[in-house]
């Protein structure tokens, strides 16, 4: 019933936002559109993953794989992610430019629904063809059931691999934020401001394409992308990897010294784990009797540990100024 109802909203968001004179246009043109936006690329990347998917799965009669990729594209690509995204760009509409991308994502969200519904469709015939018949536009036959299934060849040029790896780091960072936020138990009307904080220029660039995305989903104000450069004090950290920090700016927000008790005690438990490895490390038979990959794992954990320990201790200093 919950899956049900997630096709539902999306169709219907769909019916809203995509009402008379609507006409959809071709795919093909899409994919060569200057206004084909971060977004609608990994999307359509993703449907085209889901297509092969598909296809696998019926050759191999995995069933049970069919449904697991169906499921997975539409709760957490589609409805989780694209259509959140794409809910300022439809709302949007004031410039040339603005209309331009909201025409753009408006065709790529009626091409995601048709293909993923007739994806879909063997699995569930009955609400497939009532939501498909709810589509907005013409379609080229009368049914759901005598429409073609999608075939491989027919995505081949929207898979983007790069683009996924991106948009995979951005949803990274998002996810860290979001944490950040609940963490610090932010009520969900506050948008503080928000630093992500990248090591290397490629990483920097990336994510500066998707403040946009980033701010939508998180619900953030202002977003700054700093290269080598320091957050400013009052911040909260996470780290997303070695080579990238995400900082939410707490000052007049939260009790400082409450957190920093918080802070305090989370410095000694990863102070606690790595004396403990280290210990383990330093007896005379780790060498010969732990296994190599082991001894990798526990090299890895370390290093980790060392980064998260500097960044608690630097994040105690931040919020011990702003007490």
């Amino acid at each position: 019933r919950n899956f049900c109802n997630k096709l539902w909203n999306a169709t219907r968001f769909a019916m809203t936002n995509l009402a008379a004179p609507f006409e959809p246009r071709g795919v093909d043109t899409l994919m060569t559109d200057p206004n084909l936006a971060t977004r609608d690329r990994f999307i359509l990347s993703r449907l085209a993953q889901t297509v092969c998917a598909c296809d696998t799965a019926f050759r191999e009669y995995n069933f049970g794989l069919l449904t697991s990729c169906l499921h997975a594209f539409w709760l957490y690509d589609l409805c989780d992610v694209y259509l959140e995204l794409i809910k300022p760009v439809m709302y949007e509409s004031s410039t040339p430019e603005d209309l331009a991308r909201k025409e753009c994502s408006q065709n790529v969200l009626y091409h995601a629904l048709d293909f993923a519904l007739r994806l879909l469709h063997p699995l569930m015939p009955f609400v497939t063809e009532e939501l498909w018949q709810r589509l907005p536009g013409t379609r080229p036959c009368e049914s759901i059931m005598i429409a073609e299934y999608p075939q491989p060849s027919d995505v081949a040029d929207w898979v983007n691999e790069t683009v996924e790896q991106n948009f995979a780091l951005t949803r990274d960072v998002i996810h860290k934020a979001r944490s950040l936020k609940s963490e610090y138990n932010l009520a969900p009307r506050l948008t503080p401001d928000f630093y992500i904080w990248c090591e290397d220029e490629a990483q920097h660039a990336i994510l500066t394409d998707g403040v946009t995305d980033f701010r939508t989903l998180v619900k953030a104000g202002a977003v700054s992308v700093l290269l080598n450069e320091a957050a400013p004090d009052g911040c909260g950290v996470s780290m997303v990897n070695p080579t990238c920090h995400v900082y939410i700016m707490l000052r007049g927000m939260i009790d400082a010294a409450a957190e920093v008790g918080k802070l305090e005690k989370k410095l000694a438990q990863v102070t606690r784990s790595k004396t403990s490895l280290e210990t383990r490390r330093s007896q005379d038979t780790y060498l010969t009797k732990v296994p190599q990959n082991v001894q990798e794992a526990d090299a890895g954990k370390l290093e980790t540990m060392a980064t998260e320990i500097g960044n608690l201790e630097a994040a105690i200093a931040r919020f011990q100024s702003m007490a």
